[in-house]
Protein backbone atom coordinates (compact mmCIF):
# COMPACT_ATOMS: atom_id res chain seq x y z
CA UNK A 1 0.00 0.00 0.00
CA UNK A 2 1.52 3.32 -1.07
CA UNK A 3 1.79 6.44 1.11
CA UNK A 4 -0.98 8.34 -0.71
CA UNK A 5 -3.40 5.46 -0.16
CA UNK A 6 -2.42 5.23 3.52
CA UNK A 7 -3.03 8.95 4.04
CA UNK A 8 -6.41 8.69 2.30
CA UNK A 9 -7.46 5.80 4.55
CA UNK A 10 -6.24 7.64 7.65
CA UNK A 11 -8.34 10.75 7.03
CA UNK A 12 -11.33 8.82 5.70
CA UNK A 13 -11.33 6.60 8.78
CA UNK A 14 -11.19 9.47 11.27
CA UNK A 15 -13.89 11.43 9.43
CA UNK A 16 -16.08 8.32 9.48
CA UNK A 17 -15.49 7.85 13.21
CA UNK A 18 -16.39 11.44 13.92
CA UNK A 19 -19.87 10.89 12.47
CA UNK A 20 -20.54 7.25 13.30
CA UNK A 21 -18.73 6.67 16.59
CA UNK A 22 -17.52 3.29 15.30
CA UNK A 23 -13.93 2.51 16.24
CA UNK A 24 -11.69 0.14 14.26
CA UNK A 25 -7.92 -0.04 14.54
CA UNK A 26 -6.70 3.03 16.41
CA UNK A 27 -3.32 3.90 17.87
CA UNK A 28 -3.91 5.72 21.14
CA UNK A 29 -0.33 6.75 21.91
CA UNK A 30 3.17 6.18 20.68
CA UNK A 31 5.97 6.47 23.23
CA UNK A 32 9.45 7.07 21.82
CA UNK A 33 12.27 8.75 23.80
CA UNK A 34 13.00 12.05 22.07
CA UNK A 35 16.69 12.21 23.05
CA UNK A 36 19.06 9.77 24.75
CA UNK A 37 22.83 9.55 25.05
CA UNK A 38 24.51 6.73 23.16
CA UNK A 39 25.58 3.88 25.42
CA UNK A 40 23.93 5.35 28.53
CA UNK A 41 21.01 2.89 28.78
CA UNK A 42 21.03 -0.92 28.94
CA UNK A 43 17.74 -0.80 27.04
CA UNK A 44 14.89 1.50 26.03
CA UNK A 45 11.21 0.83 25.30
CA UNK A 46 9.35 2.13 22.25
CA UNK A 47 5.63 1.56 22.70
CA UNK A 48 2.70 1.66 20.30
CA UNK A 49 -0.52 1.46 22.33
CA UNK A 50 -3.54 0.63 20.17
CA UNK A 51 -7.11 -0.60 20.34
CA UNK A 52 -9.31 -2.44 17.86
CA UNK A 53 -12.71 -4.08 17.50
CA UNK A 54 -13.06 -7.54 18.96
CA UNK A 55 -13.84 -8.93 15.53
CA UNK A 56 -10.40 -7.80 14.34
CA UNK A 57 -8.38 -9.35 17.18
CA UNK A 58 -7.26 -12.39 15.20
CA UNK A 59 -6.45 -10.23 12.18
CA UNK A 60 -4.12 -7.69 13.79
CA UNK A 61 -0.70 -7.18 12.23
CA UNK A 62 1.87 -5.00 14.04
CA UNK A 63 4.86 -3.62 12.14
CA UNK A 64 7.65 -1.17 12.97
CA UNK A 65 9.56 0.80 10.31
CA UNK A 66 12.82 2.76 10.51
CA UNK A 67 13.45 5.96 8.56
CA UNK A 68 12.28 5.70 4.96
CA UNK A 69 12.71 1.95 4.59
CA UNK A 70 9.49 0.51 3.08
CA UNK A 71 10.31 -2.84 4.65
CA UNK A 72 9.49 -3.24 8.35
CA UNK A 73 12.25 -4.29 10.73
CA UNK A 74 9.80 -5.83 13.23
CA UNK A 75 6.56 -7.75 12.77
CA UNK A 76 4.16 -9.53 15.10
CA UNK A 77 1.00 -11.53 14.39
CA UNK A 78 -1.01 -12.94 17.33
CA UNK A 79 -0.39 -16.63 17.68
CA UNK A 80 3.14 -16.26 16.34
CA UNK A 81 6.41 -15.12 17.88
CA UNK A 82 7.66 -11.59 17.17
CA UNK A 83 10.40 -11.46 14.56
CA UNK A 84 12.96 -9.07 13.14
CA UNK A 85 13.18 -8.49 9.41
CA UNK A 86 16.52 -7.71 7.80
CA UNK A 87 19.94 -7.48 9.40
CA UNK A 88 20.16 -3.99 10.90
CA UNK A 89 18.04 -4.69 14.00
CA UNK A 90 19.00 -8.33 14.35
CA UNK A 91 20.37 -8.95 17.88
CA UNK A 92 19.37 -5.40 18.86
CA UNK A 93 15.86 -6.34 20.06
CA UNK A 94 14.64 -8.46 22.95
CA UNK A 95 11.97 -10.42 21.10
CA UNK A 96 10.70 -12.03 24.30
CA UNK A 97 9.57 -8.66 25.70
CA UNK A 98 5.86 -8.17 26.29
CA UNK A 99 3.99 -5.22 27.76
CA UNK A 100 3.06 -5.88 31.38
CA UNK A 101 -0.70 -5.98 31.89
CA UNK A 102 -1.51 -6.00 28.18
CA UNK A 103 -3.95 -8.52 26.72
CA UNK A 104 -2.99 -11.21 24.24
CA UNK A 105 -3.74 -9.17 21.12
CA UNK A 106 -1.41 -6.26 21.90
CA UNK A 107 1.15 -7.67 24.34
CA UNK A 108 3.98 -7.60 21.74
CA UNK A 109 3.20 -4.14 20.42
CA UNK A 110 6.34 -2.56 21.95
CA UNK A 111 10.05 -2.76 21.19
CA UNK A 112 12.77 -3.37 23.74
CA UNK A 113 15.95 -2.06 22.12
CA UNK A 114 19.16 -3.28 23.74
CA UNK A 115 22.12 -0.94 24.37
CA UNK A 116 20.98 1.81 21.97
CA UNK A 117 23.78 3.60 20.14
CA UNK A 118 23.96 6.53 17.74
CA UNK A 119 23.28 4.32 14.71
CA UNK A 120 19.69 3.98 15.94
CA UNK A 121 18.90 7.69 15.62
CA UNK A 122 16.06 8.26 13.21
CA UNK A 123 12.33 8.16 12.50
CA UNK A 124 10.31 5.26 13.90
CA UNK A 125 6.89 4.39 12.52
CA UNK A 126 4.42 1.97 14.08
CA UNK A 127 1.71 0.58 11.80
CA UNK A 128 -1.18 -1.54 13.06
CA UNK A 129 -3.55 -3.09 10.53
CA UNK A 130 -6.35 -5.62 10.14
CA UNK A 131 -8.16 -6.92 7.05
CA UNK A 132 -10.44 -3.86 7.07
CA UNK A 133 -8.59 -1.03 8.78
CA UNK A 134 -5.19 0.36 9.70
CA UNK A 135 -3.55 3.15 11.63
CA UNK A 136 0.01 4.43 11.95
CA UNK A 137 2.01 6.93 13.96
CA UNK A 138 5.64 8.02 13.79
CA UNK A 139 8.14 9.84 15.98
CA UNK A 140 11.80 10.79 15.83
CA UNK A 141 14.46 9.64 18.29
CA UNK A 142 17.94 11.16 18.58
CA UNK A 143 20.66 8.97 20.05
CA UNK A 144 23.56 11.36 20.40
CA UNK A 145 27.24 10.79 21.07
CA UNK A 146 28.94 13.45 23.22
CA UNK A 147 32.37 14.80 22.40
CA UNK A 148 35.28 12.53 23.25
CA UNK A 149 37.42 15.66 23.52
CA UNK A 150 37.09 19.43 23.10
CA UNK A 151 40.12 21.69 22.67
CA UNK A 152 40.25 25.48 22.66
CA UNK A 153 43.66 26.85 21.69
CA UNK A 154 45.29 29.99 20.39
CA UNK A 155 48.69 30.74 18.95
CA UNK A 156 50.52 33.59 17.22
CA UNK A 157 50.95 33.23 13.49
CA UNK A 158 53.23 36.25 13.49
CA UNK A 159 53.79 39.36 15.61
CA UNK A 160 50.44 40.87 14.64
CA UNK A 161 48.09 37.88 14.21
CA UNK A 162 46.42 35.42 16.58
CA UNK A 163 44.95 32.10 15.40
CA UNK A 164 42.03 30.96 17.57
CA UNK A 165 40.87 27.35 17.15
CA UNK A 166 38.23 25.16 18.77
CA UNK A 167 38.09 21.46 17.90
CA UNK A 168 35.46 18.92 18.99
CA UNK A 169 35.85 15.20 18.31
CA UNK A 170 33.65 12.12 18.08
CA UNK A 171 30.15 13.64 18.10
CA UNK A 172 26.87 12.52 16.57
CA UNK A 173 24.78 13.96 15.02
CA UNK A 174 26.76 16.79 13.46
CA UNK A 175 27.37 19.46 16.13
CA UNK A 176 27.46 23.22 15.99
CA UNK A 177 30.73 24.79 17.16
CA UNK A 178 30.87 28.53 17.78
CA UNK A 179 33.81 30.73 18.73
CA UNK A 180 33.68 33.99 20.66
CA UNK A 181 36.40 36.49 21.50
CA UNK A 182 34.81 39.13 23.68
CA UNK A 183 31.63 40.09 25.54
CA UNK A 184 29.81 41.78 22.64
CA UNK A 185 27.67 40.26 19.92
CA UNK A 186 29.97 41.94 17.38
CA UNK A 187 32.77 39.77 18.74
CA UNK A 188 31.09 36.64 17.35
CA UNK A 189 31.85 37.11 13.65
CA UNK A 190 32.50 34.86 10.68
CA UNK A 191 34.73 31.84 11.15
CA UNK A 192 36.16 29.01 9.04
CA UNK A 193 34.84 25.51 9.76
CA UNK A 194 36.31 22.13 8.82
CA UNK A 195 34.09 19.07 9.30
CA UNK A 196 35.22 15.47 8.91
CA UNK A 197 32.87 12.46 9.19
CA UNK A 198 34.38 9.08 9.98
CA UNK A 199 32.63 5.87 11.05
CA UNK A 200 29.43 7.72 11.87
CA UNK A 201 31.06 10.39 14.06
CA UNK A 202 31.92 14.00 13.38
CA UNK A 203 35.13 15.93 14.10
CA UNK A 204 34.69 19.69 13.75
CA UNK A 205 37.32 22.43 13.92
CA UNK A 206 36.48 26.14 13.81
CA UNK A 207 39.18 28.75 13.18
CA UNK A 208 39.37 32.52 13.44
CA UNK A 209 42.29 34.81 12.61
CA UNK A 210 42.39 37.91 14.81
CA UNK A 211 44.53 41.03 14.73
CA UNK A 212 46.37 41.31 18.02
CA UNK A 213 46.15 45.11 17.85
CA UNK A 214 42.36 44.87 18.16
CA UNK A 215 42.36 42.52 21.16
CA UNK A 216 42.08 44.00 24.60
CA UNK A 217 44.29 42.59 27.37
CA UNK A 218 42.67 39.65 29.18
CA UNK A 219 40.12 39.09 26.40
CA UNK A 220 38.14 35.91 27.06
CA UNK A 221 38.19 33.41 24.21
CA UNK A 222 35.20 31.06 24.23
CA UNK A 223 33.95 27.96 22.44
CA UNK A 224 30.41 26.56 22.60
CA UNK A 225 29.68 23.05 21.30
CA UNK A 226 26.03 22.00 20.92
CA UNK A 227 24.11 19.19 19.23
CA UNK A 228 20.94 20.45 17.51
CA UNK A 229 17.74 18.92 18.83
CA UNK A 230 19.27 18.06 22.21
CA UNK A 231 20.17 19.89 25.41
CA UNK A 232 23.80 18.78 25.11
CA UNK A 233 26.36 21.57 25.30
CA UNK A 234 29.99 22.05 26.28
CA UNK A 235 31.46 25.50 26.88
CA UNK A 236 35.18 26.14 27.08
CA UNK A 237 36.91 29.43 27.89
CA UNK A 238 40.45 30.65 28.19
CA UNK A 239 41.96 34.10 28.66
CA UNK A 240 44.25 35.91 26.26
CA UNK A 241 47.33 37.67 27.58
CA UNK A 242 49.31 39.74 25.05
CA UNK A 243 52.68 38.28 24.18
CA UNK A 244 52.06 34.87 25.74
CA UNK A 245 50.55 31.54 24.76
CA UNK A 246 49.17 30.15 27.99
CA UNK A 247 48.01 26.74 29.04
CA UNK A 248 44.64 26.07 27.45
CA UNK A 249 41.67 24.89 29.52
CA UNK A 250 39.47 22.31 27.82
CA UNK A 251 37.22 19.36 28.66
CA UNK A 252 38.51 16.54 30.83
CA UNK A 253 39.31 15.66 34.42
CA UNK A 254 42.28 16.85 36.41
CA UNK A 255 43.79 15.14 39.45
CA UNK A 256 43.77 18.56 41.09
CA UNK A 257 40.74 20.00 42.86
CA UNK A 258 39.79 22.81 40.55
CA UNK A 259 38.13 23.28 37.16
CA UNK A 260 38.33 20.24 34.83
CA UNK A 261 41.23 20.72 32.42
CA UNK A 262 43.54 19.24 29.89
CA UNK A 263 46.71 21.08 28.87
CA UNK A 264 46.47 20.99 25.11
CA UNK A 265 48.53 23.72 23.54
CA UNK A 266 51.42 24.08 25.95
CA UNK A 267 54.64 22.13 26.20
CA UNK A 268 55.26 21.54 29.88
CA UNK A 269 58.75 21.02 31.23
CA UNK A 270 60.49 20.62 34.56
CA UNK A 271 58.70 20.41 37.93
CA UNK A 272 55.28 21.45 36.62
CA UNK A 273 55.24 18.58 34.12
CA UNK A 274 56.13 16.11 36.88
CA UNK A 275 53.38 17.50 39.08
CA UNK A 276 50.73 17.09 36.37
CA UNK A 277 51.58 13.56 35.27
CA UNK A 278 52.33 12.17 38.73
CA UNK A 279 50.00 14.24 40.88
CA UNK A 280 52.99 15.12 43.07
CA UNK A 281 53.89 18.45 44.71
CA UNK A 282 56.39 20.50 42.80
CA UNK A 283 58.15 23.80 43.11
CA UNK A 284 56.92 26.89 41.33
CA UNK A 285 57.02 26.48 37.53
CA UNK A 286 59.07 28.66 35.30
CA UNK A 287 57.10 31.45 33.60
CA UNK A 288 56.27 30.60 29.98
CA UNK A 289 58.44 32.16 27.28
CA UNK A 290 56.69 32.86 23.98
CA UNK A 291 58.21 31.77 20.69
CA UNK A 292 56.59 33.38 17.58
CA UNK A 293 54.80 30.84 15.39
CA UNK A 294 54.82 28.21 18.14
CA UNK A 295 51.79 26.52 19.74
CA UNK A 296 53.57 26.13 23.04
CA UNK A 297 56.03 27.57 25.47
CA UNK A 298 59.64 26.94 26.24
Amino acid sequence: MNMAHSIFLYYHKHMFRAFSGIVGVEINEMHVPAVIESGSHPHIILDCDYQLREAENEQVDVKWFFNNDPQPFFQWLPGRSPQTVGEFFRNRLDLSYSVQGAYKYNKHRALKILHPTAELSGLYKCKVSSFLDEDFMQKKMIVYSPASNVRLTYSKLDHQTINLTCSAFGLYPEPEVKLSWGPLASDHGETTTLTVESEGRFDVSVHKTLSEDLLKPETVFGCLVTIPGTSYSVKEETMYFPGQVLYQITAGKSPLNFSPLILTSAILVGPLWEMMIRGLPAGPPRPPAFVPGSMGVL
